[in-house]
């Protein structure tokens, strides 16, 4: 009946405010490098 989705994200890596951090280059787009990351979904438990 309950299930939970797990799911692989792409994002930028971000330093401590929130801005693009990383190595710039042609690979790893404009302002950062692109890491993956997992992400857990949990279904709301019905009150």
């Amino acid at each position: 009946m309950w299930h939970t989705l797990y799911t692989l994200n792409y994002a930028m890596t971000t330093n401590g405010s929130g801005t693009n951090a990383g190595p710039s280059g042609a690979n790893t787009g404009p302002n950062g490098q692109t890491v993956p990351s997992m992400s857990q979904w949990l279904p709301p438990i019905p009150s």
